[in-house]
């Protein structure tokens, strides 16, 4: 067995990360040299803290980026394309976070655009050139974790298409197991034994040389894991359990440490911990930028409102938010004042609709004071949306996950919307399908999916059959 099988892919995955910080590095020092004819000298300059923001940015967002996951059959155009408006992300925060240093108006923008494009390029090139000498040394069996799987059911068989999308990380399934519990459509993979019995795993893991044993068993099969133990405990390999929750509607499967005890935290959002820091750093430099650029728009609407019907210009109303804890969402007013707090979801052709507020409905004007919403911490750009506090009365009895959807923050646009599911929800199916979106969301989230959906709305715009 060779040395190269007892790397680590979440090591190799941080020399990646790691390799592409100092390529950016180079490629800022590059631009500099290309733009002024001269090296960056002090420590201090705008420059050298441009710098250090950008590669920290991109230490923390290039991840969240999808930029390290599955590449094989992609086209080269869609991981360019990929590469490219991650960096680009990553270089307009932070030219937008040097404001807070008082550097940014120093900064030139040919430097700025150099660095993008000798970068971008760096980036690309690298990639291609490691991943193209990671498939050869395996395919030479240099860079190989020959793996057995037992326990073939739905979480087996997806771990092992990512395995294959994934080829770089270097494993190799050899073998399965398939668990009577777990049956499934017939095994086409040709190169794949089929290991006949729970007993025959251990010789085969010897005779073969296998590096890892993934164990993907139902939670409850504690029988077969303890026999698995002490099958496998002479042979001297690696063991990962990965528990088949295919039938458990969880939110995470997270392994950490509690007390000194390995624990799987069921119930944890993936949007937290850096990862909310992150999300909530953009949300907040996001809004301020969208209410900059709308304020014109917001002082026209506001006027607007005033103007054709009595009341107030904004409409707020309490909403459940973060864990449950309540905050006021804020709206402006698109129906006659003394109907607005009636909760009745709108309808087509509501008579409490004003013909302002109809059309701001239809185009979701109505909507955008809720950036104020993103700057106070109680919304996210992106997020399932707030329901009026007597419909989550209603649905949480009625629809087994429903609450879930407040162990994230509220967003002004989200996945379910994007995909259809906005405005008037006035059967329970409706509902349902919107609470299932909103909870794939959450369980998949990542900063690319919320910078899909960001310019999936911009592209859809929030308008809608839907919208009145």
């Amino acid at each position: 067995m060779s040395d190269s099988m007892d790397r680590s892919p979440a090591t190799l995955e941080l020399a990646l990360r790691v390799g592409d910080i100092v390529l950016l590095w180079l490629s800022g020092h590059l631009a500099y040299y290309v733009r002024f004819r001269e090296e960056i000298t002090q420590t201090l300059s705008p420059y050298a803290i441009a710098l250090y923001l950008g590669c920290l940015l991109a230490y923390l967002i290039l991840p969240n980026m999808e930029v390290y996951t599955a590449w094989r059959g992609r086209r080269p155009a869609a991981i360019f394309a990929r590469l490219g408006l991650a960096w680009g992300l990553i270089l307009s925060i932070g030219v937008l976070a040097s404001f807070a240093f008082h550097i940014a108006p120093q900064l030139s923008r040919l430097w700025l655009a150099y660095w993008y494009v000798s970068g971008l390029g760096l980036l690309a090139v690298s990639r291609f050139v490691a991943f193209n000498i990671i498939r050869m040394l395996k395919n030479r069996g240099l860079y190989c974790k020959p793996v057995v799987i037992v326990g073939y059911g739905p979480t087996g068989r997806e771990l092992h298409r990512r395995a294959l999308e994934n080829d770089w990380y270097g494993y190799d399934v050899q073998a399965v197991y398939l668990d009577p519990t777990q049956a499934g459509s017939p095994i086409n993979h040709a190169r794949l034994q089929v290991l006949p019995s729970l007993e025959s795993i251990g010789d085969y893991v010897v005779a073969n040389h296998i590096a890892e044993v993934w164990l993907t068993l139902p939670l409850t099969d504690s029988a077969h894991l303890l026999k698995l133990r002490n099958l496998l405990r002479n042979t001297l390999v690696d063991v990962r359990l990965v528990p088949d929750v295919d039938n458990v509607e969880i939110l995470s499967s997270d392994i950490v440490r509690f007390f000194g005890f390995p624990t799987i935290d069921l119930n944890r959002p993936q949007i937290a911990g850096s990862h909310a820091l992150l999300k909530d750093l953009f949300d907040r430099i996001f809004s301020a930028i969208a209410l900059a650029c709308l304020a014109p728009l917001l002082l026209a609407i506001a006027l607007a409102v005033k103007w054709t019907s009595p009341g107030p210009v904004l409409f707020r109303q309490r909403r459940l938010g973060l864990n449950g804890r309540i905050f006021y969402l804020y709206k402006f007013r698109s129906m006659r004042h003394e109907t607005v707090e009636n909760v009745r979801q709108a309808t087509s052709d509501d008579p409490r609709i004003t013909p302002v507020g109809r059309f701001l409905r239809r185009t979701s004007l109505d909507e955008l004071p809720q950036f104020f919403n993103v700057l106070l911490g109680d919304m996210s750009i992106v997020g399932p949306r707030p329901h009026a506090l007597q419909h989550n009365e209603i649905y949480m009895r009625k629809l087994e996950l429903y609450m879930l959807r407040h162990r994230v923050k509220p967003g002004i646009t989200g996945w379910a919307q994007i995909n259809g599911y906005r405005g008037e929800t006035d059967t329970d199916d409706k509902m349902a399908m919107r609470v299932q979106y909103d909870i794939h969301y959450i369980k998949n989230w990542s900063f690319w999916l919320d910078v899909k959906i960001i310019l999936l709305t911009g592209i859809k715009g929030w308008s809608g059959a839907n919208a009145y």
